[in-house]
């Protein structure tokens, strides 16, 4: 390789890593948006190879509880036609072949985690960060991230649960951003021998800060002990 391919490659990484290093910066300067507690049941230990020493949280959350009389969310979508105009979507009236001559582009927003069980289940979103705090104030309860909403048409159900014929535009949550968090050292030490099990075995705490970028970053774990351990107390 000539010395002017090796110059340009070596200035690639630099750039790449200066982007990095500037993004974590501004993500990080100043107060914290938010600083959150989760345990095992919040955030599971992801899997792995054997002979990668990271550890890497994986945030546990799903569309609807299995339970819905109990939470904040109904057995419903929480983001339907209205919901998705708020959010920004311009969507055509519902016909059969809409689907077909028409494919909105999804668009990241912030969606509102609720704690429920041993997982977190949508229960709201918003183009407004600030909006949904003051509406969902319980930090204990409620978890505010970033997601990505793609609205589909869907027929809406009945009484008894059976399509009721008429198409409607109903928003789902393809993915919540963060879903996987980084645990750097020391903090991955203590978790690192429970990651053939995923967490599974272990109680533990984490602490996470969420920055201006919405990245949360970790800065406490807490090893409660083993399952196992409590079990038998």
């Amino acid at each position: 390789m000539k010395p002017r391919y090796l110059i340009a490659a070596a200035l690639i990484v630099v750039l790449s890593n200066l982007a990095a290093w500037l993004g974590v910066s501004y993500n990080r300067s100043g107060e914290s948006l938010e600083t959150v507690i989760l345990t095992e049941k919040e955030l599971e230990i992801a899997p792995s190879d054997q002979d990668d020493s990271s550890v890497t949280l994986r945030l546990n959350w799903r569309t609807r509880p299995t339970n819905s009389t109990t939470a904040t969310v109904p057995e419903r979508s929480v983001i339907d036609r209205t919901k998705l105009q708020q959010l920004g979507f311009e969507l055509p009236e519902p016909t059969e072949d809409t689907q077909e001559r028409f494919r909105p582009i999804p668009r990241l927003v912030f969606v509102v985690l609720e704690r429920f069980q041993a997982s977190f289940s949508i229960v709201d979103a918003g183009q407004n960060f600030e909006d949904l705090r003051s509406r969902y104030a319980d930090r204990g309860k409620f978890l505010i991230v970033q997601g990505v909403v793609r609205p589909v048409l869907r027929n809406e159900k009945g009484t008894d649960g059976t399509p009721g014929g008429k198409l409607d535009w109903e928003g789902f949550v393809v993915q919540v951003i963060p879903f996987m968090i980084h645990v750097p050292r020391p903090y991955s030490e203590s978790l690192a021998p429970f990651k053939s099990k995923n967490g599974s075995a272990v109680h533990y705490r984490v602490t996470l800060c969420f920055g201006k970028s919405m990245e949360p970053w970790v800065t406490a774990v807490e090893v409660l002990g083993r399952k196992d351990e409590t079990l038998t107390r």
